[in-house]
């Protein structure tokens, strides 16, 4: 059983180094250090 559940038709792990993985909350939000992390 995974932590984390995957949504929408073909969904899967990342498997590559160029891929991500979004994780959100309940209300489908991202935290803000997320996209701090990435540069933008």
């Amino acid at each position: 059983m995974s932590l984390y559940d995957l949504v929408g038709e073909g969904s899967r792990s990342p498997k590559a180094q160029n891929e991500v993985a979004l994780v959100v909350n309940e209300y489908n939000q991202i935290d803000s250090a997320f996209f701090d992390r990435l540069g933008s």
